[in-house]
């Protein structure tokens, strides 16, 4: 009897692991969806097509510059997986020499970006990620490590949806 006791609960421990895994494997959403934000950056992001900066069918990392803190962003931003499915855009009120594309614009275009996503302001320098049809996926903080490190992993699962 006692080692019926012993045998059934090596058992148990042994097959309670598996089936969790397979209900969870079957009956599990194993997914990460990424939000569609509300805004109304499309339609400044799509003046900013229309005068030919923009490559429409290409995920869009747009960098705003609100502040002088130039090199860690630079260097946040070089260290992402930038790849030909990714256009980085800088937007600034001055030019710098950067690897992408840098455009020089009026800080009131700024201002209204820096209000375009609904619901939140922002104070300091930010990056908009927006898929292929211009839709606002993802904002984040640029000075932040944590931030840019969730960019990159957001990155990834616009590539995979795409």
């Amino acid at each position: 009897m006692y080692h019926f006791r012993k045998g059934f609960i090596l058992l148990f421990a042994l097959l309670f692991p598996v089936l969790v895994f397979l209900f969870l494997k079957f009956f599990g959403k194993n997914e990460y969806e990424l939000l569609v934000y509300e805004s109304s950056c499309t339609d400044i992001t799509d003046e900013l097509s229309l005068k030919g900066y923009q490559n429409s069918d290409k995920i869009k990392i747009i960098d705003i510059r609100l502040d002088n803190d130039n090199l860690l962003i630079d260097n946040y931003i070089n260290k992402l997986g930038v790849d030909e499915e990714i256009e980085v855009i800088t937007l600034s009120d001055e030019l710098r020499n950067l690897k992408w594309l840098n455009i020089k614009v009026d800080k009131s275009l700024i201002n209204n970006l820096a209000t375009c996503v609904e619901g939140i302001t922002f104070e300091k320098s930010f990056i908009l990620l927006m898929d292929d049809e211009n839709n606002v996926r993802g904002h984040f903080y640029s000075k932040d490590r944590g931030d840019i490190e969730r960019l990159d992993i957001e990155i990834d699962i616009l590539k995979l949806e795409k």
